[in-house]
């Protein structure tokens, strides 16, 4: 992670000075995120008119747009879509946050994060299954907290570390005989962003 944040500040030139906007001010930002959404309860397994279905797995590739602003100095507020996706899956996801930015001191390590955000906020999407038999789920609201740790690669650009705890449940369309109801539940989401700051 180090070496990767030294070449980007080295491609980006010398990040300069932290500049905090005034209190007045807002601060529009958007980044590019990809990772992994992962969690048990996307292995699903129901029994329906002596039908077995089943999905084998436990995380999907996720890649997605964050669009918002920072104001009153610390306070961030942005919408979100994502696309999360497997051979047979295919997920997408939008909502809306509202955070807390807060930066270290000046001059530290390059291991050490220049920026903390903490965030929650709403969701919003579908999970659908690309796969023979009945393979329908509702949409679904959730919820989701995250945080990202962000170093300054360049004086608009930040890389950003970012895990989140998600709960979405997506039911299954008819009542199975037997199994699972829903997919998702308790997942989290972990990967890698790359922020530009107006």
């Amino acid at each position: 992670m180090t070496s990767l944040i030294l070449l980007l500040a080295a491609l980006g030139g010398d990040p300069g000075p932290q500049e905090e906007p005034a209190s007045g001010d807002l601060q529009p930002f958007v980044t590019l995120r990809s990772g992994v959404w992962a969690g048990t309860g996307f292995h699903f397994e129901a029994v329906k008119d002596s039908v077995r279905r089943e999905l084998d797995t436990n995380a999907l590739f996720s890649a997605g747009v964050d669009a918002g602003v920072q104001f009153l100095e610390h306070f961030v507020l942005f919408g979100t879509y994502e696309v999360n996706l497997t051979d047979d899956i295919f997920s997408d996801l939008a909502g809306a946050c509202i955070g807390y930015r807060e930066r270290g001191e000046e001059g530290g390590k390059a291991a050490i994060p220049q920026e903390t955000t903490v965030y929650a906020g709403g969701l919003y999407g579908r999970f659908d299954v690309d796969a023979e038999g009945l393979w329908e789920f509702d949409d679904a609201w959730g919820f989701r907290a995250g945080i990202a740790f962000s170093w300054k690669v360049g004086r608009s650009l930040t890389v950003d570390l970012v895990g989140e705890y998600r709960l979405i449940e997506f039911d299954y369309s008819v009542k199975p005989d037997s199994g699972d109801k829903y997919v998702g539940g308790s997942t989290g989401w972990l990967g890698l962003g790359l922020q530009y700051r107006f």
